[in-house]
């Protein structure tokens, strides 16, 4: 007779990170599998990101060659992480040096907390009512004419803080380095999923049905005009388009005509399979560990 046993890991991502450590661990420990740090712990940004590059990467056998290869993924998914710059990967037989940096309160919700703080007194030119987020509220009193594009861009260019201090060559915002450049950097931003994906399939300029379609941020700023424009009863549209078009172009540095591809599942093989940072876990956990031999 021949017993099996199957090891089961299990992540907790952002929702986690942000109770902090101590009650994130407590919970963890009152799951009803066998608690041990190694099997069930709280992915930090930096693996949560580096998951997903493996994920997005595999499902396009774009793994096992040359780093010009690769793609690179724009995740707009939950908020908080606070990640270094450089992870190291092995994989197919094959060394990659992974620039990921998960940016605090830039998520696609957090981001709206930010934004309000950022405007100039109590009136804002994103929003119609005031924001709830994490049990706290945020006040926000719509300007007469409602929703104004131009100045609702101000306002989250400075929430972005484009102007801060830059102590590397190169930075995207919020002072942080871009990574520098690399064989990877002509793909760097091909891809985007989660928020832009959704977005973009809730306001319809792409079919929510298909697993993803192809378009630039031109495309939401489009969207954002006739959204601030319209003030329709959904009171966070003008915001958030607005914010994805200025975090791509003016926070990343995308041209307003690149092309990127919003994914949510990516054809492998007969099926489509979701492009996310736990399969990239398990590619990882399965994938053969780098011998290393003494000379």
């Amino acid at each position: 007779m021949q017993i099996l046993l199957a090891e089961y890991f299990g992540h907790g991502t952002a929702g986690l990170r942000l109770i902090g450590d101590k009650r994130a661990e407590q919970i963890l420990e009152a799951s009803k599998f066998q608690y041990n740090s190694k099997w069930i712990n709280v992915l930090s940004g930096t693996q949560e990101g580096s998951y997903l590059w493996v994920a997005l990467n595999y499902l396009l056998d774009k793994l096992g060659g040359d780093y010009s290869q690769t793609v690179g993924v724009i995740d707009l998914g939950v908020p908080e992480g606070k990640s270094p710059y450089v992870t190291k990967e092995y994989l197919k037989g094959k060394d990659y040096n992974l620039y990921v940096h998960s940016y605090l309160r830039y998520g696609a919700l957090a981001a709206r907390v930010q934004i309000l703080k950022a405007k100039n007194g109590p009136i804002s030119f994103c929003i119609l009512r005031k924001y709830t987020y994490h049990g706290e509220q945020y006040e926000a009193a719509a300007a007469p004419e409602g929703a104004v594009y131009d100045k609702c861009r101000e306002e989250i260019a400075e929430a972005l803080k484009l102007n801060a201090p830059c102590k590397a060559k190169n930075c995207t915002f919020d002072g942080v380095w871009n990574g520098g450049g690399g064989a990877g950097q002509d793909n760097l931003y091909a891809y985007a999923t989660s928020g832009f994906y959704y977005l973009a399939a809730h306001v319809g300029f792409m079919d929510s049905k298909a697993p993803s379609a192809e378009a630039t941020p031109a495309m939401f700023k489009a969207a954002a005009e006739k959204a601030c424009r319209l003030n329709t009863d959904l009171p966070y549209t003008c915001m958030d388009l607005t914010y994805q078009y200025t975090l791509l172009v003016d926070g990343f540095g995308v041209h307003p005509m690149k092309r990127i591809t919003l994914v949510s599942k990516v054809k492998h093989g007969q099926y489509y399979i979701g492009a996310t940072w736990p399969l990239g876990s398990a590619i990882e956990a399965l994938s053969p560990k780098k011998k290393i031999h003494d000379h």
